[in-house]
């Protein structure tokens, strides 16, 4: 039998099978529907009924996800509170929005009957198959992210504080997947990669926490110079009053020209150089930004607005991409 895959759209379903049933006449339940077939170690079953098989199958769909749903919440919020990870307020892990789309593989009609004008249906969910998929998808995973995880403990703080909320997300996708397996594979033990995980934010924490970058804008324009210290502030990297060997340091320059057009128009020009110094790889970012002002009144006012451009474009990117900051592997 091959594997089925579905992501379910719960909300939607329910519309249809609201207007689905709409006109449908009472009828005498099945006798496996007035004693359902109980869950076992092995398999989820579900009953749906409707005005077609289509949506009956579809209403039966709904009760399995929502059921799978429903116990992998509850696994999830027992074992994050056994394992009591310390998450900072953008780190936390929101479990309705991790399961609230419910991938289910492996499951198939195991009965079917109409009464009248209304179609029964009971699916079957096989969690052995789920189990085995789901390690699978684990086991790659898993070793995807050890090795982002090595490549990046090796980088700059500064570039580790970059990658912290990418890599974040990227163990709790892991997790995700298992606190599934467990709910899925009996027995299933998850201690070794609670423990690796765990260290894992930890190390991340600590350099949220300890970042520190020294900004050199001595060769900047003043207005720039302003603009990249805020930006930098809003992206939560902490400013080193002093340069020290341990320290990441980024360096600003600028290269203003201004004109008058043949409409007396105020011109200006500005192309911003961005370098980024690792105490430990040397250079490992760099960036040059071109933006540009007009104004019928005032220089100034063109030069506020090539900074404002300069603002705008800074704001479009992440800054590992804006600074194009190569990962060492």
């Amino acid at each position: 039998m091959s594997a089925r895959r579905t992501l379910i759209n719960i909300p939607m379903l329910l519309s249809m099978l609201w207007f689905g049933f709409v006109g449908v006449a009472q009828a005498k339940l099945p006798d496996w529907v007035e004693s359902p077939t109980p869950d076992t170690d092995t398999h989820l079953y579900s009953v749906g009924s409707s005005a077609t098989l289509d949506l009956a199958k579809k209403a039966a769909l709904v009760e399995l996800a929502g059921k799978v749903n429903s116990r992998v919440q509850q696994l999830y919020q027992s074992k994050e509170r056994a394992v009591n990870d310390q998450y900072t307020s953008w780190t936390s892990v929101d479990t309705e929005v991790e399961i609230g789309e419910t991938d289910l593989r492996y499951f198939y009609v195991n009965q079917t009957e109409q009464i009248g004008n209304v179609y029964w249906v009971e699916l079957v969910l096989d969690k052995t198959k789920m189990a085995q998929d789901l390690a699978a998808r684990l086991t790659l995973e898993h070793g995807t992210l050890q090795t982002q995880m090595n490549a990046l403990m090796q980088q700059s703080v500064f570039v580790q504080f970059l990658q912290a909320k990418v890599a974040t997300g990227n163990i709790a996708s892991v997790k995700q997947l298992i606190i599934q397996l467990q709910f899925f594979q009996q027995g299933f033990d998850a201690s070794v990669y609670s423990e690796q995980y765990n260290a894992y934010l930890q190390t991340i924490q600590q350099a949220v926490a300890g970042n520190q970058v020294y900004l050199d804008a001595s060769q900047a324009q003043p207005q720039v110079a302003a603009l990249v210290r805020n930006w930098l502030a809003e992206q939560g990297v902490n400013l080193a009053s002093t340069k020290t060997p341990e320290t990441d340091v980024l360096v600003v320059s600028t290269e203003v020209s201004e004109f008058q057009d043949k409409r007396d128009a105020y011109n200006a020009e500005i192309v911003t150089t961005v370098r980024v110094d690792s105490a430990k790889q040397g250079q490992i970012g760099h960036a040059t930004l071109q933006t540009k002002g007009r104004d019928y009144k005032r220089a100034e006012q063109a030069i506020g607005k090539a900074v404002k451009a300069l603002k705008l474009r800074i704001q479009r990117q992440q800054p590992v991409d804006l600074l194009n900051i190569v990962i060492a592997e």
